[in-house]
């Protein structure tokens, strides 16, 4: 998991695929969403690797994707967000010393999809939200919790009540009340550029 292994992923998510449109009809199974994915496996090499580490902080913006990835999707610009938002979520699957100050810091931060022309954009706060979420699960049930939680096919469900163990803490109910503010104020937004662009 050292520097190579992290370029290695770097070079398949943005360059690998230069020129390249994935599209999902008529697919044997989504390209784009495996990459997308992919960015995990950096939350796991940033345990230990420092550009991994660094790599998934600057791809927190979507912009930082847009400007990086050479291969399209018919997800089209919500690529950068679900990118932005993977590399959120990695932050807490690195459970590094560091991580609580970086998803504090991101309170503040716009955490919407603004490579979006549209009105409606991704927001990222509930990637936060589940940073949150690995960075406990990890502190409270080791690496291999997390790993039974997140490889969990029925994870969705929350099948071994953790998530709903977490919310129930104070910090799962700050994160959550947090969330829910943000959300109110981000469809607020969208509303107010779906009014302007009716004018």
């Amino acid at each position: 998991g050292g520097d190579a292994t992290t370029a290695a992923f770097e070079h398949a998510l943005t360059r690998e695929f230069a020129g390249r449109t994935f599209n999902r009809e008529g697919a044997a199974f989504d390209e784009a969403n495996l990459l997308h994915d992919t960015v995990f496996a950096l939350g796991m090499l940033a345990t230990r690797n420092d550009k991994a580490f660094e790599l998934l902080q600057n791809g927190i913006e979507p912009v930082f994707w847009q400007k990086a990835v050479l291969w399209r999707s018919d997800y089209g610009t919500d690529n950068y967000g679900i990118l932005a938002g993977r590399s959120i979520e990695a932050l807490g699957i690195s459970a590094r010393s560091g991580v609580p100050g970086l998803l504090e810091k991101l309170k503040d931060a716009r955490l919407t999809n603004d490579t979006e022309p549209g009105p409606y954009r991704r927001t990222l706060n509930g990637a936060v939200l589940s940073a949150a979420f690995y960075y406990w699960l990890i502190q409270t049930e080791g690496r291999e919790g997390f790993y039974r939680n997140f490889f969990a096919d029925t994870d969705v469900f929350d099948h071994d009540g953790m998530y709903r163990r977490w919310k129930e803490t104070e910090e799962g109910k700050s994160w959550k009340a947090w969330s829910e503010e943000f959300s109110k104020k981000a469809v607020a937004e969208m509303m107010e550029r779906e009014k302007a662009l009716k004018q």
